[in-house]
């Protein structure tokens, strides 16, 4: 042996660092942003599976049931969910779910409602309106009112 030792390169170390940082800034945004979808599709899910349980628990008793919200819980439509009721969690993009019976010639509607620190973006808000309805939070089926994201339904559609 000629004494030289078999090691890498600084050259060739900060090259491959470099081309790791590269490849890693272009998938990393990527990633991101699927995790974002998933948080809209999660939480458009569980708007659509609370207008299920309400339209069925219409149809079977003839009315809707009475208000219902995180911190009074759906007891009237526990039979009507497939799975675990939305309203005992936060809303994937944040808040809590709140269920409106028809009052006052008020549609009857789910809302996503600001929840102290829990609170949702206006991008997530956006997104969730691109996703499900329009894509203006003013107009449409989903709008923001006040501190919440309002989504009508109407009884008789299906989901």
């Amino acid at each position: 042996m000629n004494g030289m030792s078999r090691a890498f390169t600084m050259i060739e170390v900060i090259t491959v660092t470099v081309v790791v940082g590269i490849l890693a800034a272009m998938v990393v945004p990527r990633f991101a942003s699927a995790r974002d979808d998933t948080t809209v599709a999660a939480a458009s899910e569980d708007l659509r599976t609370i207008a299920r349980a309400v339209s069925l628990y219409q149809g079977v008793n003839g009315s809707f049931p009475p208000n219902a919200s995180r911190t009074k819980d759906a007891e009237n439509l526990k039979e009507y969910f497939k799975n675990t009721s939305p309203f005992v969690k936060l809303c994937p993009i944040g808040g809590v779910y709140d269920y409106d019976g028809p009052s006052a010639g008020k549609p009857v509607s789910v809302s996503i409602i600001q929840d102290g620190s829990n609170r949702y973006t206006f991008e997530f808000a956006l997104e969730l309106d691109k996703y499900m309805d329009d894509g203006d939070l003013g107009t449409g089926r989903l709008t923001e009112v006040g501190n919440s994201l309002r989504f009508r339904f109407a009884g008789s559609e299906t989901y």
